[in-house]
């Protein structure tokens, strides 16, 4: 069983994740859950279900963001500045895929997407403020063109 992107799991997928968790070993079965180690932060509420997994059947494997020789590599297949997309996305796979997809004038939507749900937790004033040097960052890194963000 696969579970993706626990990290927006509500109370009754987290309820059931531990009940199936702690009864792993009796079924011949493997559950893998992913989620994002950057959103669970130390009072999240998906603490406590992960702390209730029982350890001696639990593995954990931490992914690495994609090498800067990946991203080279990747982006040279495409025609693209791999040394650009490495320095805007930090090897994020995500946001590298997205990239190379996309018009090279652009900002991804899903790129836009991901930052702007990272961005909804702040302050209105700090949401905006982060907009705003979004945009001028943008402009500056596609070549003085203006670009918009959000």
């Amino acid at each position: 069983m696969v579970v993706e992107d626990v990290h927006w799991a509500d109370e009754a997928t987290l309820d059931l994740l531990v009940f199936l968790g702690r009864r792993i070993q009796q079924m011949p079965a493997l559950m893998l859950v992913t989620f994002r180690d950057d959103e669970i932060g130390p009072d999240h509420r998906h603490r406590g279900a992960l702390a209730a997994l029982p350890r001696d059947v639990v593995s954990w494997l931490t992914l690495a963001p994609l090498t800067r020789d990946c991203v080279l590599e990747q982006a040279a297949k495409v025609g693209l500045s791999g040394a650009r997309i490495f320095g805007l996305t930090g090897g994020n796979p995500l946001l590298v895929t997205e990239m190379l997809r996309a018009d090279v004038d652009a900002v991804p939507r899903a790129a836009q997407d991901l930052i702007l749900d990272r961005l909804r937790s702040l302050p209105d004033s700090a949401r905006e403020l982060a907009i705003r040097s979004t945009n001028a960052a943008i402009s500056g890194s596609i070549g003085g063109r203006p670009g918009r963000f959000g």
